[in-house]
């Protein structure tokens, strides 16, 4: 008989109804029903990993279920590629399907976004491919969906590691086929959320869109003769069964004027997005869905819930299911290694492979799990731990923690199935699935046992996320936090339902929450991880390079809220609990979260038309209404098993409250830089109605960077520096009906800039004038900054050297100061080598001595707390001496606040320091006595000074006899002096007056003649310069010059007679005369004379004292005939015969060298007789 569907008649619940176990019976999803797997401990892996340290495993793409399926599958097929229908019953279960082609339904998880070639790639392989995220399609509302690539294939068993070979594939998952969040609880609860209150007054949903997700609409046709759904529901896509059927019962009766659409999902997260692009994009305001995914990311948040909240940022509301497994969840602990087998034992049990002493403890000290698998029944586990995924949002990216997954028998002895991915290092899949059926007729314990493998490379010790499907009961203490389906981990615009039994009370205040009803809190990881894919930061530390966490992670309470299970759905199509279909009110019933979750949607699409219809509500708004008018259960506020508390239709529809909101920002003038400035917010309610969960968000924009912070109650600014756009939160509470609050929120900025603030007040009570929720003012921030300037110098400097200034402009804030300009008015006794300026300053040389035309460096903008210099490096004049001084200014456009510190001086003694050298060169070299001796002094001013004063003094050697002095370069007097000492001296001084560094050399010339007799040796002239200017270096004022001196005499020998004809017996006279031509002194000279054969002449006499021997006669000078000088005396001789020639021969000689000897000989004959 049709079920006539209304509030009312779901309140009439028999007694006996509400004893019906919940099953969780319905029909098969879109793909086949595949029966379970019976145990999967025995297969081999398809590749044999490699090992990467004792006891560890090469992590590996494809995870130890699939590996041992396909070996199974391989033993069942008998290496062909053809099953029938009984061994695909055995080998397939909800974690992994068989079809009949021997191929296995997996998703294939990509590095990046599809790009075209890979279903090419896969095709080449012989997978097929069913969908894909590269068939999503964009809702017009959505900028841009998740930067994710899956597809969902079968996959030959025996081309798996082929797929998982491929460059760009980073994992590959089995499709998951979870049943939806059903329950087997009877309970009745409509009217729980007071919706027909609502639709009394005449709100009923209308003009809003409900779409909705679950496994099909298999019967609907039949739920529309009923009167149960209307004509007009859209179906995009039937998939399979009827619980999608009975969700849009829930939805119908909860807001009877709403559109309806479906979408099913025929498995996996590809397939489930796809759904909610589909419903998006043909128009759905609001989507429920109730498909978990125990395979999504537990620590992070996956494909399924980021594409949620996308979808949910662009304006569609989302509602999930928050699960059912909040009884079938082990509590969540650290991985912590015992150092033991299992349960204490003392060996391995048998048949675990790579099982080794290292338990983790999941309940205390138990190092086991222990659940109870009913007859004929299985179980599917699943193991998650807190570091990075190798799928969405991470894809390519792994664990840093080897764990795997046991389930042992009741004794702990033997491995009935296991899953021992490996990971490490950054890669390697951080799941691990393992299944086992009780083929058994009673009841059977189970043991999930969590091993690790090896030594961690993570920083931290991970968490454990463990949870298992099917009818196995735990028998250990379970525990709630984070039994929240993964695919639910929302934290920012979806929503997520718990379940409340509306059946056993229809009070909100003491309805029941679920035992089964999943919890949160959603715990993700941070968003840095490490691996090839996401490699860690260069700035951590040596030894540090993994981490399980990069960055703080968030956590959110959930679920959202709590709506009623257990209402009665027509049954068609034999989906529910009780006699389905059903015959009266009452017979077939709806529980689980999955019947939560439309009863959400349904409530909210009540709400959104009392608002106003779509687009009058955020999904943020909306959400916030349906938690303000909830009623609050458990600990006050918002936790983590009832969410908001129980949804009230009724208050949420009708319940107004005009909230206004005003915006004083002080001052009105110009605000200074680097203060804090109030802005006060002003929020009063008008009514009628208290407000609820009153919020203020007050957003601040400004062109560059600024602070927020505040100290009113129940308001948060974000901390440290903000940038374009920042916004603080006031979460208010409550405000009654005519009453204010206000709070501040202090804005500051360091650079001048127009901060426009702008406070928006909402509340969880509906609004009718939103006009006046919205109040703006503006701070206008001027700009501040304190330059100063110091400056430094060498305390003493000396005149001619190089000095250098160093100007340092600092920038004490709070803003930047613009137009940074540095002018330095240098002394006039300078001149400047260069000027240069830090942070590329433009700098121009100024004139020194000239105020008007200092020497400046243009820094432009300078910010807070830096520093330029400025570098003035000037020669001294070198005839400067006294204090020299240096002023310097700096300035800036920007107002400064302390001009105390905007100029320097320094000052810098000069004194005079002349180094004074002198060189001297004696040409020739060597010289022969009586010769001019020249000698050529040069003195030099080295500097830096000028020297004063400068005196040049020669001190003659006495062998010589000066004859002159002059400069031949530079200007000098000179004067010779002799000094009357004995032995006598003499010298030559010349005044070369004051001579500077750059005048060049000044050249003296001396000359003089050494004396004729100055026998060979060496002799010295030493010359030394000085002056009244301090010299630093007086080793180099001296300098003497050797000169070596030889002897050489030109002697001329002259003989002469007095005639030339002599009579016999007559006396001849004989001249004989040395002439020295020099240049030098003849040293004793001796005269040799031949004398003529004594027949002839016979000697007589002469008048030097000679000496005669035979015929020679020798005369000896007794001293030194002196250049110019000539020797002469007489030798007569008598003539005996009376004719004939008489010849007399003279020849000189001496110690002294002789040039020209040919002159030294002569011969002399006369005639005797006519």
């Amino acid at each position: 008989m049709p079920i006539t569907r209304t509030p009312l008649r779901r309140l009439a619940v028999v007694a006996s109804a509400l004893a019906l176990a919940a099953t969780g019976a319905g029909p098969a999803l879109a793909a086949p029903a595949l029966g379970p797997v019976t145990s999967s401990a025995a297969a081999a892996p398809t590749a044999a990993p490699s090992a990467s340290s004792p006891g560890q495993q090469a992590a590996s793409k494809v995870p130890s279920i699939v590996s041992q399926r396909a070996a199974k599958v391989r033993t069942a097929a008998k290496n062909g590629h053809s099953l029938g229908a009984a061994s695909r019953r055995v080998l397939s279960d909800d974690l992994l399907a068989v079809d009949a082609d021997a191929r296995l339904d997996l998703e294939i998880h990509a590095l990046t976004t599809l790009r075209g070639p890979e279903r090419a790639d896969l095709t080449r392989l012989g997978v097929r491919v069913l969908s894909g995220s590269d068939q999503w399609v964009r809702p017009s509302k959505v900028k841009a969906l998740p930067a994710a690539g899956v597809l969902r294939a079968l996959v030959p068993y025996d081309k798996v590691d082929a797929v998982a070979g491929l460059s760009w594939v980073a994992a590959v998952r089995p499709t998951e086929m979870s049943p939806p969040d059903a329950g087997s609880f009877l309970s009745e609860g409509v009217s729980l959320h007071r919706a027909d209150d609502a639709q009394a007054i005449g709100v009923d949903g209308g003009g809003v869109s409900v779409g909705v997700i679950s496994d099909g609409v298999t019967s609907i046709a039949a739920a529309q003769a009923l009167g149960d759904l209307p004509a007009g529901v859209t179906v995009l896509n039937a998939g399979g069964g009827d619980e999608g059927t009975s969700m849009l019962e829930i939805v119908h009766d909860m807001a009877p004027g709403a559109d309806l659409l479906f979408h099913g999902t025929g498995g996996g997260v590809a397939g489930h997005v796809t759904a909610q692009n589909a419903l998006a994009a043909a128009g759905a305001d609001l989507i429920t869905e109730d498909i978990p995914f125990d395979g999504e990311p537990a620590f992070q948040k996956g494909l399924a819930a980021t594409n949620a909240e996308t979808l949910a940022a662009s304006g569609v509301w989302m509602s999930s299911s928050a699960g059912n497994l909040n009884d079938s969840h082990a509590p969540r602990v650290a991985a912590t290694s015992t150092g033991t087998f299992p349960d204490g034992a003392a060996a391995a049990p048998a048949g675990c492979p790579g099982i080794n002493a290292n338990a983790i403890a999941l309940n205390g000290t138990d190092t086991t799990f222990d659940v109870s698998v009913a007859a004929g029944a299985s179980i599917g586990a699943t193991l998650q731990w807190s570091e990075p995924r190798a799928i969405f949002p991470t894809a390519g990216a792994g664990g840093f923690t080897n764990l795997d997954l046991y389930i042992l028998d009741a004794g702990a002895a033997n491995c009935l199935a296991s899953s021992t991915g490996a990971q490490g290092g950054g890669a390697g899949d951080t799941i691990e699935q393992a299944s086992w059926t009780n083929g058994g007729a009673a009841a059977a314990t189970v043991k999930l046992v969590v091993n690790r493998t090896g030594a961690t490379g993570a920083k931290g010790v991970p968490t454990l996320d463990l949870r298992w499907r099917g009818n196995a009961g735990a028998i250990d203490a379970t525990g709630d936090a984070g039994s929240l389906n993964p695919d639910s981990n929302y934290t920012d615009f979806a929503t997520s339902a718990g379940a409340v039994n509306g059946g056993a009370s229809q009070d909100p205040g003491a309805v029941g929450l679920e035992n089964f009803s999943g919890q949160g809190p959603v715990t993700l990881l941070g968003s840095t991880v490490c691996s090839i894919s996401y490699p860690c930061p260069a700035s951590a530390p040596a030894g540090q390079n993994q981490s399980v966490m990069g960055a703080a992670g968030r956590t959110v309470i959930a679920p959202t809220y709590s709506a009623a299970d257990g209402v009665s759905v027509s049954g068609v199509g034999d989906f529910g609990a009780g006699s389905c279909p059903a015959v009266a009110q009452g017979d077939c019933r709806f529980f689980g979260t999955s019947a939560a979750t439309p009863s959400a949607a349904g409530v909210a699409a009540l709400v959104l038309d009392a608002s106003g219809g779509p687009g009058s509500l955020t999904t943020s708004q909306l959400t916030a209404v349906l938690a303000a008018n909830a009623r609050d259960r458990g600990p006050a506020g918002a936790d983590n098993a009832w969410g908001a508390g129980v949804l009230d239709a009724f208050s949420a529809a009708t319940n107004r409250a005009d909230l206004r909101v005003a915006k004083n920002c002080l001052p009105d003038g110009d605000a200074p830089a680097g203060v804090a400035h109030p802005c006060t917010i002003t929020v009063t309610n008008d009514g009628p109605a208290i407000a609820r969960a009153v919020t203020v968000s007050d957003q601040v924009l400004g062109s560059g960077s600024f602070t927020l912070a505040t100290t009113s109650s129940g308001c948060t600014a974000p901390a440290g520096p903000q940038t374009g756009s920042a916004t603080a939160t006031c979460a208010l509470g409550d405000l009654a009906s005519g009453a204010s609050v206000a709070v501040v929120i202090s804005e500051r900025s360091d650079e001048p800039q127009d901060l426009a603030d702008t406070a928006t007040v909402g509340a969880g009570t509906l609004d009718p004038n939103l006009g006046n929720n919205v109040a703006s003012d503006t701070l206008h921030v001027a700009g501040s900054a304190d330059v100063g300037i110091t400056k430094t110098a060498p305390a003493t400097a000396l005149a001619g050297n190089q000095i250098t200034w160093t100007s340092t402009v600092t920038n004490d804030g709070p803003s930047t100061a613009t137009s940074v300009v540095v002018r330095d008015v240098l002394p006039a006794a300078v001149s400047v080598v260069s000027v240069t300026g830090s942070g590329g300053a433009s700098c121009t040389a100024g004139v020194p001595g000239q105020a008007s035309q200092p020497t400046t460096c243009s820094f432009g903008n300078l910010p807070a707390g830096a520093s330029r210099t400025m570098t003035v490096v000037a020669t001294i004049n070198p005839t400067f001496s006294g204090l020299m001084h240096n002023d310097a200014v700096v300035a800036s456009s920007t107002p400064d606040p302390d001009t105390s510190d905007n100029s320097a001086t320094v000052t810098t003694t000069v004194s005079a320091e002349a180094d004074l050298s002198l060189t001297q060169v004696d040409s020739p070299d060597p010289i022969l006595a009586g010769r001019t001796l020249t000698w050529t002094v040069t003195v030099r001013n080295l500097g830096p000074s000028t020297a004063r004063e400068v005196a040049l003094v020669d001190a003659l050697p006495d062998e010589v006899t000066f004859t002159s002095a002059s400069a031949t370069s530079g200007s000098a007097t000179c004067a010779y002096t002799a000094v009357p000492v004995d032995p006598p001296a003499h010298r030559v001084d010349c005044n070369l007056g004051t001579l500077a560094p750059s005048d060049g050399p000044t050249t003296v010339v001396i000359r003089g003649v050494v004396k004729s007799g100055t026998p060979a040796g060496t002799i010295a002239n030493t010359a030394s310069v000085s002056s009244a200017t301090t010299d630093p270096a007086g080793a180099n004022n001296a300098a003497t010059a050797q000169t070596t001196v030889g002897t050489s005499a030109d002697l001329v020998m002259s003989f002469v007679a007095d005639k030339d004809v002599y009579k016999p017996s007559s006396t001849i006279v004989y001249t004989a005369s040395v002439t020295n031509n020099g240049p030098s002194d003849a040293q004793s000279p001796v005269v040799t004379v031949a004398l003529p054969d004594m027949k002839a002449a016979v000697y007589v006499f002469d008048t030097a004292g000679c000496s005669k021997s035979g015929q020679t006669l020798t005369c000896t000078r007794p001293t030194s005939l002196v250049a110019g000088g000539t020797w002469t005396f007489n030798v007569h001789l008598l003539v005996k015969g009376n004719k004939g020639v008489v010849t007399s021969t003279a020849s000189v000689a001496s110690a002294t060298t002789d040039p020209a000897p040919g002159n030294n000989l002569v011969t002399r004959s006369v005639k005797i007789g006519k």
